[in-house]
């Protein structure tokens, strides 16, 4: 809680629920309060509802990708490290990244090597331990297929040649010319 709260307090973005307080008991922190947003998660999205109209879709990717840009231009660089459909809302107005419990703070010289994360959304460097801006990209990549796919990324198919996810199949897209 300690490192999510002082990160949180750093963080000034439209897509990044504000910090308010920390809920201490004997004095420890035991949760975190945060601008209240209405609407339901992208997880909720795809397991109870239809798809999302394409200029929500967009909307709220172009948005999550503003955050990220946020999160990386930082000195040094937050890495959220557990970007999934669970914790990104879309409200109304715009996309809301949420729960930074697993928020790094990047630096050069760490040598310190954590893998932490939800397999499926994870980039191959974070599952390594090694979690750099660039592996939030591809959680939030994986979250919005999950999405337009409507299924978990651990359902998706594998390229037998490769290893790698098909997402071609995944998402019904007609091959490359």
């Amino acid at each position: 809680f300690a490192r999510e709260a002082a990160v949180l307090t750093s963080l000034d973005h439209p897509g990044i629920p504000r910090y308010v307080d920390r809920v201490l008991e004997a004095g420890r922190p035991i949760a975190i309060v945060q601008q209240y947003v209405e609407g339901p998660t992208m997880h909720e999205l795809i397991a109870h509802h239809g798809p999302i109209p394409p200029e929500d879709f967009d909307r709220a990717l172009r948005q999550c990708l503003d955050v990220l840009g946020y999160l990386a231009s930082r000195v040094p660089p937050v890495v959220h490290r557990d970007l999934t459909p669970k914790n990104i809302i879309l409200s109304q107005d715009r996309a809301y990244v949420i729960d930074f419990g697993a928020v790094r703070v990047a630096k050069a010289d760490s040598t310190t090597m954590t893998s932490v994360g939800t397999f499926g959304y994870m980039a191959p460097e974070q599952q390594l331990g090694r979690a750099e801006p660039a592996s939030d990209m591809y959680s939030l990549g994986m979250s919005f297929a999950a999405l337009a796919a409507r299924m978990d990324p651990s359902k998706f198919p594998i390229d037998r040649k490769t290893g790698e996810v098909d997402l071609e199949q995944a998402l019904s897209l007609p091959a490359p010319i």
